[in-house]
């Protein structure tokens, strides 16, 4: 294989890990704002309804609680997808790691090859 491939080769796994990375780190902040929402909800529950009656107080801390409740379940929801396409991502992310490590190393071995063999005496 020509060394010009290789270099093309290299260029493509190196710009495939890139991406590979950028949707890593994607996910990686989509978990970690929904953790945050999830985090902020739990604190929220509890806040008091600011309603005149007692009656309407008690009302509205039920629905208010509800709405967290069904909120908190689909917060969850797209948490449990974000955290499986993230598990996906991370073994995209290692075999494209893996294939880029590899071509650096075949370029480096074929130079070193190439300059063994330029210092090699001809007769």
């Amino acid at each position: 294989m020509m060394r010009d491939d290789l270099v093309r080769l290299t260029e493509i796994t190196a710009a495939a890990l890139s991406a590979a990375q950028a949707k890593s780190a994607a996910l990686q902040r989509k978990e970690s704002a929904l953790r945050q929402q999830l985090h902020d909800l739990a604190r929220q529950r509890d806040t008091p309804v600011s309603v005149e009656s007692a009656a309407e107080r008690a009302g509205a801390t039920v629905r208010w609680q509800h709405w967290v409740d069904r909120r908190r379940e689909e917060i969850n929801t797209e948490l449990a997808r974000v955290l499986a396409l993230r598990d996906a991502a991370r073994a995209r992310l290692q075999r494209a790691f893996g294939k880029d490590q590899a071509m650096q190393e075949l370029v480096k071995r074929l130079e070193r090859e190439r300059q063994a063999a330029r210092q090699k005496p001809r007769f």
